[in-house]
């Protein structure tokens, strides 16, 4: 009766292994799927400046690498501020837009919404 209950048991356990090593396998695959979809934004914006991924490989300097990066933290800012628009929030930024309150701004949104 007791090596019946053990392997009730032992089989449990290995339903509950599976279920979650299903669950993490899932999780995986979205964060797969996010990093993806990252990359071709990256891929995208990088032929919107014009740099072709065979310029990149051979010929991009430290100083053009962070003058696209520049210009992919500041779409995402902008994108970032509008999504904040859309949702009603207001930074108060207008006629003020330097850079260092943009940022400011950004970041005390991104607490406050703990994003």
């Amino acid at each position: 009766m007791e090596l019946v209950d053990d392997r009730d048991a032992v089989q449990r356990k290995i339903d509950d292994a599976i279920a979650t090593n299903n669950k993490s396998l899932k999780e995986i695959s979205k964060l797969n799927v996010l990093i993806e979809e990252s990359k071709q934004k990256k891929e995208l914006l990088f032929q919107d400046f014009g740099i072709t991924k065979e310029f990149r490989e051979q010929n991009l300097s430290v100083s053009d690498l962070s003058t696209v990066e520049r210009r992919y933290y500041d779409l995402l800012e902008r994108e970032f501020l509008a999504e904040l628009n859309a949702k009603g929030i207001d930074l108060n930024l207008e006629g003020k837009q330097t850079k260092t309150k943009t940022k400011v701004g950004v970041s005390m949104a991104r607490k406050r919404l703990k994003i």
